[in-house]
């Protein structure tokens, strides 16, 4: 997910994502970003094949704004706690931690709801835990 220079989210798919950030800042990529340059990596997952990464794309377009700044800000955490400059990069605030958990637990449930029924029980019993 990029974020355009007028703050609007653009989400695709992509085997490099180093190039095609490149070529959304050219205007070669899509007419969407091409009149909202310069464009910035917000967020960004992998996926095995590319059909789970096109069902994830259709489930993050669907969100709302809100959700998707959601998903940024625990991108954000996860990068700054797994990529520390410093040791106090390791500290995470309460308010970053619900921030994570809610993340996570609404990815799991899109992943379950993708890949069975089965699996959003088990999700349900992963948030009661946390409540």
């Amino acid at each position: 997910m990029v974020r355009c220079t007028d703050e609007s989210l653009y989400t695709g798919i992509t085997k490099d994502v180093g190039r095609r950030c490149e070529q959304h800042n050219a205007g070669t990529a899509s007419r969407y970003t091409r009149s909202r340059l310069p464009v910035t990596l917000e967020y960004q997952e992998e996926h095995e094949t590319q059909s789970t990464a096109l069902k994830r794309e259709l489930a993050i377009k669907a969100l709302s704004r809100r959700a998707k700044e959601a998903l940024i800000s625990s991108f954000e955490v996860r990068h700054r706690i797994t990529h520390p400059k410093s040791a106090s990069s390791l500290e995470v605030t309460e308010t970053e931690m619900r921030t994570l958990n809610r993340a996570f637990l609404w990815y799991a449930t899109m992943t379950a709801e993708m890949f069975g029924e089965k699996w959003i029980e088990r999700i349900k019993e992963l948030a009661a835990i946390d409540q």
